[in-house]
Formats: structure tokens, sequence, C-alpha cells
């Protein structure tokens, strides 16, 4: 029998495709309400918030492997 994994917590606010253009404007220098706006203009609509627990690795961002 398959076991599901139990999810708790709201799912992340920005998608995989964006994550390189969210650590290539904080390496340019952006901060994160810049970024947030930058990332508006392609579709994604996310937070301060969202954006700092991203470069942070922290939930629901910890789980990947190339945070520093």
């Amino acid at each position: 029998m398959m076991q599901t994994r139990k999810v708790t917590g709201r799912p992340a606010s920005i998608p995989r495709w964006a994550f390189g253009e969210v650590f290539r404007l904080r390496d340019l220098g952006y901060g994160c309400r810049r970024i947030v706006g930058s990332l508006e203009g392609v579709g994604v609509f996310t937070t301060r918030s969202s954006v700092s627990r991203l470069l942070n690795g922290q939930a629901p961002y910890e789980d990947l492997d190339w945070n520093t």
C-alpha cells in the first residue's frame, strides 16, 4: 500500500521556474521589494516575505539543495 505524504502550510507562491531570476536579481544587488516588482512584470504575484524566505532557504523553500 502506498502512503501519502502529509503536506502542511501554504504552497510556495514563487514557482520553480522563477527561482533563477530571484537569485540573479539578488546577485545584481536588488532588494526583496524590488525583486517582487520585477516578478510582477513576468506574472508572478508574491510578497516580500516570500522572496526573503526563498533567499534564506526557509519554509516552504528549505528542501532545496542549492540554497546558500
